[in-house]
């Protein structure tokens, strides 16, 4: 009859709009699991990136750890040959010399003040031909050093 064409067309329509809903929030899932995806794949790489890092880190720290070791033992060995040299007579350390940084000049002078030992300042005049080291030049000794110049 036209009354239950009228309801089955309607119920048709009603099951058409259902289905366009579902695959408009299918398309929706979708759009969102690709953008999900995405997110992951783009926080796997900064983990993988943050991994290396890491081990870039790692490896460094080690290597420092190698050369902290070594200038370890060279800075001990410096310290028994200054000593072998007081022992053997040796009375002063040049604490200063051209090209010399402070901080080395510093370095030296605590080693002269370690050993008790004279200082010198390298200035050590040549000729007055040659400009490159005119008396004078070098830093000044600390005044808690006595130059080796003072016991002649």
């Amino acid at each position: 009859t036209v009354g239950q064409s009228g309801r089955v067309e309607q119920a048709l329509e009603n099951i058409l709009g259902a289905v366009g809903l579902i695959v408009d929030q299918n398309q929706q899932i979708a759009a969102a699991a690709e953008q999900q995806t995405a997110v992951a794949h783009d926080i796997d790489r900064n983990i993988v990136a943050i991994n290396e890092a890491g081990q870039r880190t790692a490896e460094g720290a080690g290597h420092t750890e190698q050369a902290s070791r070594e200038l370890s033992q060279l800075v001990g060995r410096l310290q028994q040959l200054i000593g072998a040299f007081r022992d053997a007579g040796g009375q002063g350390l040049e604490v200063s010399m051209a090209g010399m940084s402070p901080r080395d000049r510093d370095r030296l002078a605590t080693l002269a003040r370690g050993h008790a030992m004279l200082a010198s300042t390298g200035s050590d005049f040549h000729d007055p031909a040659l400009p490159w080291n005119p008396p004078g030049r070098f830093d000044k000794l600390p005044a808690d050093l006595e130059h080796v110049a003072a016991t002649l």
